[in-house]
């Protein structure tokens, strides 16, 4: 460890913060579920990838020639929005089931339709992440050094996550006029979202500069830029919305699927018994 620089103690710091983090993903695997819906399995998906590219950060310390470590660690670093959205989406979607269990499908002005048309348009994007991930890792010549050449499906991927940002902008605010309708204890799921979203504008602002304004691109590199503005905006504000849906999590109860009888549909039963006397 003689060559440990900033960036390293960042993955180090980065490793000690993430693996309790990770049991606790797990916890809230199990307790709420792995479906896709949820949400939880793909914040857990983000703490491994942050160990795992944190990992191939301190490999390079002995193997600094070894290019697959490099490209495992572009990988990473370029899907890491992905889940942090399919995360956000998850709790969005849960939500508006809330909503629609007391109000009846139809009452909700996002549906769970919409979000599912959200999330596959996050797939793209994750897949041209790693794509241009791949194309990144392979452009750096470890002997020279230099940072690797952006890739088009990186930018594409960018875009598209950010068209995905601005409709979890939108989505929150009209499902926060209709949240009063939740049930106990599920407004906090909308509030973790509203709060995440700043985190992962500036975070989603870190990768766009350094993909699109030339200038800035290696200031803006999170594995050769500046170490400051990775910690700054990259690695801190990733940290805020890991522990903000950690802590959501924590509170929530599994979710009861079953309808939710209002005072109208328990008027309506009562009506349908006397009738049947």
């Amino acid at each position: 460890m003689t060559n440990l620089n900033f960036r390293d103690a960042l993955s180090i710091v980065q490793i000690l913060l993430y693996s309790p983090a990770i049991i606790i993903a797990i916890i809230l695997c199990i307790r709420h579920g792995f479906r896709k819906s949820s949400g939880w399995r793909f914040l857990l998906t983000f703490i491994l990838a942050r160990l795992l590219s944190s990992s191939f950060q301190l490999a390079t310390i002995n193997d600094p020639t070894n290019k697959s470590l490099y490209i495992g660690e572009w990988v990473l670093l370029a899907t890491a929005l992905s889940p942090f959205e399919l995360m956000a989406l998850g709790l969005l979607s849960r939500a508006l089931g809330s909503i629609e269990r007391v109000r009846g499908v139809g009452f909700v002005k996002i549906t769970t339709r919409h979000i599912q048309w959200v999330e596959l348009l996050n797939t793209v994007a994750f897949v041209l992440g790693i794509v241009g991930g791949v194309k990144a890792g392979k452009s750096y010549d470890s002997t020279t050094g230099g940072v690797p050449t952006v890739q088009t499906e990186s930018k594409v991927s960018i875009i598209l996550l950010i068209v995905i940002l601005g409709f979890l902008v939108v989505a929150t605010a009209l499902t926060g006029q209709q949240i009063g309708f939740a049930q106990p204890g599920e407004k906090r799921v909308l509030v973790a979202v509203a709060v995440s979203l700043p985190f992962m504008f500036v975070r989603m602002m870190y990768s766009a500069i350094g993909m699109f304004n030339s200038h800035e691109t290696t200031r803006f590199s999170p594995v050769w830029g500046s170490v400051a503005l990775l910690f700054g905006m990259g690695v801190l504000m990733e940290l805020a919305v890991v522990f903000i849906y950690l802590a959501v999590g924590w509170t929530l109860k599994k979710i009861d699927h079953s309808p939710v009888e209002t005072s109208s549909t328990h008027e309506e039963a009562e009506l349908s018994k006397r009738e049947s006397v």
